[in-house]
């Protein structure tokens, strides 16, 4: 494993500090993680304390090079059992499942791979960090006064010591979008299919810049993908905007049932253009 241990062991020592070991009868929770330190007081509800700085130990853990990357959820787990009975949660695949802010706020990773080729990790559901090689990050708990855009339904999970499947039913509203060229993606009209004369679904080109979209593994061209609200809210560092974070989907053959291969950040303003067809609210299932 590359990297500077002493990065990964110092965070460790916090999360003990504050959630394992704590000083008092309660954990130490005035501390401001580095994912949240420029905010306000008051952007955050104390349950999400812990969740930002198990994305801290996530991100420290993900910037090593792990020798063998199938063996992540086994190395954490340790982690992870010895914090549950103190916070009382639920742990599976790297991720917090005691509610559905903790589902949601688990959801909120982004691959750090941008740019090179990969493939997913066979050994968790796709909408957990653990399936994609490399380092990730949280830029979901950089949001202010964060709002859950997606309804989790139902979890049904299977996990072994070293693999963890699951399906994760969810309701939320979508955009039909289209992989147009390298790292270039348009939003489509509905149907996002060709229609019965052939005449292809109009397009609106998604401005890169603005609106970036960050892929867990690789996409061909022309790929079809769905743009799945999972939250909002605003970064102060950006005045009042607000942001909405989404979760890039492709349908597999089973409708409805969907991959997650990517995350997305927009500006709330650009998601409701009226100039763009209307989301449509779907329940769905991610695997």
């Amino acid at each position: 494993m590359a990297g500077d241990p002493r990065s990964t062991d110092a965070t460790v020592a916090e999360l003990q500090q504050n959630w394992i070991f704590p000083a008092g009868s309660a954990p130490a929770r005035a501390r401001l993680s580095r994912n949240i330190g420029y905010h306000k007081e008051g952007c955050f509800l104390p349950e999400d304390r812990f969740l930002i700085d198990w994305g801290n130990i996530v991100q420290e853990y993900t910037e090593r090079s792990m020798t063998f990357q199938t063996d992540k959820l086994i190395a954490i787990k340790g982690i992870a059992d010895a914090t549950a009975p103190v916070v009382s949660r639920d742990y599976f695949a790297g991720l917090w499942i005691d509610s559905h802010r903790s589902i949601t706020m688990g959801l909120l990773w982004s691959s750090g791979r941008k740019g090179t080729k990969h493939q997913r990790l066979d050994i968790a559901p796709s909408w957990s960090w653990a399936s994609t090689p490399g380092e990730v990050s949280w830029p979901g708990h950089w949001l202010c006064q964060l709002e859950c855009r997606i309804s989790t339904l139902e979890l049904n999970k299977f996990e072994t010591a070293t693999r963890a499947s699951a399906e994760l039913v969810v309701e939320t509203h979508l955009r039909a979008g289209r992989k147009v060229g390298d790292n270039a993606f348009a939003i489509v009209d509905w149907p996002p299919t060709p229609a019965a004369d052939g005449s292809s679904p109009r397009t609106w080109p998604v401005d890169r810049l603005t609106t970036p979209v960050i892929l867990d593994e690789s996409l061909e061209n022309t790929s079809s993908v769905w743009f799945a609200e999972a939250a909002a809210g605003k970064v102060h560092v950006q005045g009042d905007r607000k942001d909405l974070h989404c979760l890039v989907l492709v349908e597999l053959g089973n409708e409805p049932t969907y991959r997650r291969v990517g995350y997305s950040i927009w500006q709330e303003s650009i998601w409701m253009n009226m100039e763009l067809p209307e989301t449509k609210k779907m329940r769905l299932k991610i695997v």
